[in-house]
């Protein structure tokens, strides 16, 4: 049948503890943005931008200062915040954004774990444990 895909996936990492304030509806995500993830997957806590001029949301990068996860850190774009699950990589990624919550931050994507001390600051809503 055509338009039928199936996902499948391994194990998930458990980023959150509590998501109090997801997104409503979602966003859809640049394709372009999320290229650098090879397996075709944005991983959970993956740092999402504000709404762009085309209606979509961009991953954002994440830019060390010394390259050693070192403070302080550069974001390109400002971030809304980070996602809920791992999204599969298609034409449109839609994806549940969570605002506020308490989250894992050793299972945060390793950009977002090495600079979480920035992110907190730029997220304030969100709270690492």
């Amino acid at each position: 049948m055509n338009g039928i895909k199936t996902q499948s996936y391994g194990s998930q990492k458990v980023v959150w503890d509590h998501a109090i304030d997801i997104l409503t509806g979602g966003v859809f995500i640049d394709k372009t943005s999320v290229a650098k993830y090879t397996d075709g997957v944005i991983p959970a806590g993956t740092l999402i931008s504000v709404k762009q001029p085309d209606g979509t949301h961009k991953a954002v990068t994440i830019t060390d200062a010394d390259g050693e996860g070192g403070n302080p850190a550069t974001f390109d774009l400002d971030p809304l915040g980070l996602t809920h699950f791992d999204i599969p990589i298609d034409d449109m990624p839609l994806a549940a954004v969570v605002l506020s919550g308490t989250l894992r931050v050793d299972a945060l994507p390793d950009m977002e774990r090495l600079n979480w001390k920035e992110i907190s600051k730029k997220l304030p809503r969100i709270t690492g444990v």
